[in-house]
């Protein structure tokens, strides 16, 4: 497990006047008796996303981290977050397996991305608040989802919630005022998704992955949130393993074992599995 480290760049147009609620660093997941009782299983991802970076962002001394900020943040910069704490507990490359599609070949293989290079794909553009674009004829400026908006957009039916994910991001027009100009929606939604790739990569990223066995270019898209929410429910299945093998032989409570510093914690447990 990884130091405490700062919390990924937030850009002044989104933390003026909450300076003091805004998250500035980050602890490593999983050290804390609260962090057992983060439920993976059951929790809607944006609202477990919340929860983990309340949990372990550090705001300014003496000020609790502004939950409200958190779910303001874009989308993307969400997701930078989640992986960069993810990273604190396991510093390896995130990794997904991809099937080349290429007739005759089929074969699996494996690409990696570093927390650095996931960051580094949103770093661009972060300044911006608002993104200009052409959608039909319409000049239009966007924002970018926030987490607010993907819990709104979860409420929704599932028929509805392509239009929902729209009419949050127009800022002007509105969506209902390019659709009188006869663009259709599923226009406007293709438009977005090009505009998003550049302003706002992550949510969507995509790749172009070079098939090792045969060469073969294919375009995939990873999930970020996935590999990283499963990379910190093992550092707690990890912390509830510490914590049953020392209390099984010391007979301490949870809380107790919990509030060692992390060396002596191991030291224990190496007592215990007869290394020492």
């Amino acid at each position: 497990m990884r130091a405490r480290q700062e919390f990924p760049f937030l850009p002044q147009w989104l933390i003026a006047g909450r300076e003091a609620g805004a998250p500035r660093g980050m602890r490593p997941f999983g050290g804390s008796a609260e962090d057992l009782t983060v439920e993976f299983g059951l929790a809607l991802r944006p609202e477990l996303i919340t929860e983990l970076l309340a949990r372990c962002c550090q705001a300014a001394v003496n000020a609790d981290v502004d939950r409200h900020l958190l779910l303001e943040m874009p989308v993307g910069m969400r997701i930078e977050a989640l992986v960069a704490l993810a990273a604190l507990t396991d510093p390896n490359p995130f990794c997904w397996r991809v099937h080349c599609a290429s007739s005759g070949c089929g074969q699996e293989s494996e690409f990696e991305l570093t927390v650095d290079q996931i960051v580094s794909m949103s770093n661009e553009l972060r300044e911006r608040q608002t993104m200009q674009a052409e959608i039909g004829g319409v000049e239009v400026v966007l924002r970018r989802p926030t987490g607010v908006d993907q819990s709104e957009w979860l409420s929704q039916p599932a028929a509805l919630e392509c239009e929902a994910m729209l009419r949050a991001i127009f800022v002007r027009p509105s969506l209902d005022e390019v659709l009188e100009t006869g663009v259709s929606l599923d226009s406007i939604a293709l438009a977005i998704d090009e505009v998003m790739d550049t302003f706002d990569p992550l949510p969507g990223l995509h790749l172009s992955v070079v098939c090792p066995h045969c060469g073969t270019s294919a375009d995939v898209s990873p999930d970020l949130v996935g590999p990283a929410l499963e990379r910190l429910s093992r550092a707690q299945q990890a912390v509830i393993g510490d914590v049953h093998r020392i209390a099984s032989r010391y007979h301490w409570s949870e809380r107790q074992i919990l509030e060692l510093p992390e060396w002596r914690r191991q030291s224990y447990l190496q007592l215990i599995e007869g290394t020492a």
